[in-house]
């Protein structure tokens, strides 16, 4: 179903010297090494909470993020590579502060409007 199928283009963070930078205005998006999962969080703790009592609506209307992740190639140029449809399935059980999103399909059907 389309209506329910978001489009997400997180910027990844980065983890230089144990330090995690956010590259994406305060947001911190981690993709796991195999791709199973994005935890997303912010550096504001104010932002953190609201998001934490409005993803449970995410969970409920069962949307899903067909995902592509932004990242600078070998020659500095922005790209964009497809990692998958992720669903929310809420909080992180590595880190309280982050919404866990787990990846349900390793492909996504497009139509011709």
């Amino acid at each position: 179903m389309i209506d329910n199928m978001w489009l997400w283009c997180p910027k990844l963070s980065i983890t230089k010297d144990g330090d995690t930078k956010s590259i994406a205005g305060g947001w911190l998006n981690f993709l796991a090494e195999d791709w199973s999962y994005i935890d997303e969080s912010h550096v504001d703790v104010g932002i953190v909470e609201n998001r934490k009592s409005t993803y449970t609506e995410e969970i409920k209307l069962d949307r899903k993020r067909a995902v592509f992740a932004k990242y600078k190639d070998n020659l500095g140029f922005n790209r964009y590579r497809f990692v998958g449809v992720f669903k929310c399935i809420g909080l992180s059980p590595l880190d309280e502060s982050c919404i866990r999103y787990l990846r349900v399909d390793d492909k996504v059907k497009v139509v011709k409007w």
